[in-house]
């Protein structure tokens, strides 16, 4: 789905060639996704630049293409392939001089290392949380938001599956969450522990949520969910009072889900467990949809606790035979 339905209207110089290049990719049966709303970041960027003739220069095709503070360099690949196409249309029109991208930027995922909370950080994650005021416009905020993080830290699910959970997918029976309609069309069950329990237990008493209803667990304004953007805005505050120092690249939210899986295979590493018995179950427990996503976590995990390499590196090599080649990042 096209993250823009409206008609757009382009107002930079590339109004008129941006409108053509969409049109002659749909026209030879392309879907060509979302288009229109790379199309219009670029018109927006150059027409920032007030330029008066066409040029598709190097230093404005690095610019389009640098991830924003909160992404990851894999978030930004659909851009740089939309980009490097457009490039190619202006080169091949003769319409302008346009800068080439080079394969690399685009041809394979771009390294990305994710923070791994040590485990005093994860404390002061905990204990920090528990700070919060009331606020009117979500007034279950100073309970809701502690216990988001104490998902997130133990259960390891993404920001985006916390915040869209609804009260018919908790069971405080069983212990578990039901997550439907996940990242590649993924439904699974994710257990959670007594302590867990306990918290949903304090939270659904004291906001008298009717549990059986299809309402969201952590409802905002008019019982709509947390955005993803106003919780970001509020952990971002966290780190701040935790002393947990943050740069442009991170620690973010989903360094969480990292961290959840690197402490859990160093735990059955340790524990002589058979990590390939083991890794299908997290492969399903994470809702990964290929297991080099998981491979992903066992290179994270080698390498943020260099004593048990002997233990990980091989089982790592023999599932996965190209490990060293495995850069992944959701």
């Amino acid at each position: 789905m096209n993250k823009l339905q409206t008609p757009v209207h382009f107002n930079s110089v590339f109004a008129d060639d941006l409108v053509n290049f969409i049109a002659l990719k749909r026209s030879l049966g392309i879907k060509f996704q979302n288009a229109e709303y790379f199309a219009k970041q670029f018109d927006e960027l150059v027409k920032g630049k007030q330029l008066q003739q066409k040029a598709l220069t190097k230093s404005m095709v690095v610019e389009f293409c640098t991830p924003q503070a909160h992404q990851s360099p894999n978030t930004v690949k659909p851009k740089i392939s939309f980009i490097r196409q457009f490039s190619i249309y202006l080169r091949s029109r003769k319409i302008c001089e346009a800068w080439p991208l080079p394969r690399i930027y685009g041809g394979r995922y771009i390294q990305f290392v994710p923070y791994i909370y040590s485990q005093e950080e994860i404390f002061n994650l905990i204990k920090c949380s528990q700070y919060q005021f009331y606020k009117p416009s979500t007034p279950y905020w100073h309970l809701a938001f502690p216990l988001i993080i104490k998902i997130l830290i133990c259960c390891g699910l993404r920001i985006s599956e916390v915040l869209r959970l609804r009260l018919k997918n908790l069971n405080l029976d069983e212990n578990y969450l039901l997550i439907l309609n996940s990242k590649n069309g993924n439904n699974r069950i994710v257990p959670f522990c007594d302590e867990i329990k306990d918290e949903f237990v304090i939270y659904l008493n004291y906001t008298d949520l009717d549990t059986s209803s299809d309402n969201y667990i952590f409802p905002y304004r008019y019982g709509q969910p947390i955005s993803s953007g106003s919780f970001r805005t509020q952990f971002n505050h966290l780190l701040q009072t935790a002393g947990i120092p943050r740069t442009e690249t991170g620690p973010r939210i989903h360094d969480l889900r990292h961290t959840f899986a690197v402490y859990k295979l160093k735990e059955w590493a340790e524990r002589g467990m058979d990590l390939k018995t083991l890794l299908p179950f997290l492969k399903f427990y994470m809702g990964h949809k290929t297991f080099e996503e998981t491979a992903y976590y066992l290179r994270l995990t080698v390498n943020s606790f260099p004593l048990i390499r002997k233990v990980m590196e091989p089982v790592a090599k023999e599932v996965f035979p190209n490990f060293d080649d495995y850069v992944f990042e959701e």
